[in-house]
């Protein structure tokens, strides 16, 4: 596997197309119905209001790190004990870090995770702690945000037998698998529920030679969905899209009676930044569409209304506004933007830093590149003998190595993000072009 992946599963032998893979017990999974075997059922018979959350993360999350917490004592430890200690995802970045995403919607929603994460910490598990020492003393914020982050990159959700209920969980060996756009269309085609084993069966949808890397699909993610909840991006990704929503002017024609419209339909009462995306370079998002539609929606058109959340055009004249409306809106965006052009340069310079030279090859002239002082690189030659600061000076390299990993994530997804509100601004400044013409 390469650095960037970490683990995988790999074919040692060639698998024809439905081949099982592997088969997991659901017995041997972290979820919330195997309460019965964790060190947190006492206290979840003494708090059932723990099984009332509106997120069965928080249940979940308070589960795994009970039974980190716990060591050897938990059932689930030989797995537990292999799950990394912290993530790549920005909510582990440092501040500096984080500073690349100013300005992007990971940037914006990792700001925003990090103020929900606290506040529920202190709403509900710090009170439990304090509670109940025995069990949960000692842990602390740190052990719940990496708690959600191991289920947000590692959990899967299957639906069992004839009820459908849905189940999240973490399987053991199946969370090794890594992603691929590619892959299939939808997890559902890899991961299947066997009611009879109780089992979870992975399996290939096409065939994979011996040596090859079998991938799942984790969903049709852009870029910025996969850094922001699982900590990489995809070298060629045909998902990409950028969250954009536009509220009603409260200066606008009955803007009271069309917010209420837009809250009464399926299709518009959420404004959801969930990396879907709104803008997708060739056009918008028909939730997008509505919404601007409505906005536009002249007293005389108040009765097609129902034109609007069907993805249909009202009249010429609603048309033309919507777009003549959303095109300004997303000029006035692009033109706050630095060049890309910049972006890219800086982007093209860390890459060059970390692939003409090694980090694990001349550490004299890889150091000298990531700006580290001369007295500095004396300093570390001289202490080279001393296998104490060797390991420090690999760690100082490594943690080097990962900050510039970061950085260049950072501006792909600022570029990507640029690009697409560029390439949606042209797409529709042409349809608006086409439109005029048409009707003139």
């Amino acid at each position: 596997m390469s650095e960037a992946e970490g683990y995988g599963i790999m074919a040692v032998e060639d698998l024809k197309a439905g081949e099982l893979i592997l088969q997991v017990p659901l017995s041997i999974c972290v979820h919330i119905e195997s309460l019965h075997l964790s060190v947190l059922h006492d206290i979840v018979k003494a708090e059932p209001h723990l099984m009332a959350f509106d997120s069965k993360d928080e249940l979940l999350a308070l589960l795994l790190m009970a039974e980190r917490r716990a060591g050897s004592q938990s059932f689930w430890w030989p797995y537990l004990s292999l799950m990394p200690r912290e993530y790549d995802t920005p909510l582990y970045w440092e501040e500096e870090e984080r500073k690349y995403l100013a300005g992007t919607n990971v940037g914006l929603l990792t700001s925003m995770m990090e103020q929900r994460i606290l506040r529920d910490w202190h709403e509900i598990h710090a009170k439990l702690v304090l509670k109940y020492p025995s069990v949960l003393g000692g842990l602390t914020v740190e052990d719940y945000r990496w708690a959600l982050s191991t289920i947000w990159s590692r959990a899967v959700g299957v639906e069992r037998g004839d009820s459908h209920s849905y189940l999240r969980c973490l399987a053991p060996a199946l969370d090794m698998c890594n992603h691929s756009p590619a892959a299939a269309s939808c997890l559902e085609d890899l991961i299947k529920y066997d009611a009879q084993m109780d089992a979870l069966r992975l399996q290939q949808i096409s065939p994979v030679s011996r040596g090859q890397e079998c991938y799942l699909f984790y969903g049709p993610y852009s870029n910025a969905k996969l850094l922001y909840s699982y900590g990489f991006m995809a070298a060629q990704n045909p998902f990409r899209g950028v969250d954009f929503w536009v509220k009603v002017p409260s200066d606008f024609p009955l803007a009271e009676w069309k917010q209420e419209q837009l809250l009464a339909h399926d299709l518009t009462k959420e404004q959801p930044y969930d990396f879907r995306g709104t803008l997708l370079g060739n056009g918008v998002s028909v939730a997008l569409m509505a919404t601007i539609r409505l906005i536009h929606l002249a007293p005389e058109e108040f009765e097609d209304v129902e034109k609007v959340f069907h993805g249909e055009v009202v009249s010429l004249r609603n048309e033309e506004a919507s777009l003549r409306g959303l095109v300004r809106l997303l000029q006035e965006k692009v033109q706050t933007f630095t060049p890309v052009e910049e972006d890219l340069g800086a982007l093209a310079k860390l890459e060059r830093v970390m692939t003409s030279t090694p980090i694990f090859g001349d550490e004299d002239a890889q150091i000298r590149r990531l700006g580290v002082p001369r007295e500095k690189q004396a300093q570390e030659a001289e202490c080279s003998a001393d296998e104490e600061d060797r390991i420090r000076f690999e760690r100082q390299k490594a943690t080097l190595r990962r900050n510039f990993i970061r950085r260049a994530y950072a501006y792909k997804v600022v570029v990507e993000d640029k690009l697409i509100f560029q390439e949606t601004l042209a797409c529709l400044s042409h349809r608006l072009q086409e439109l005029v013409c048409g009707g003139s």
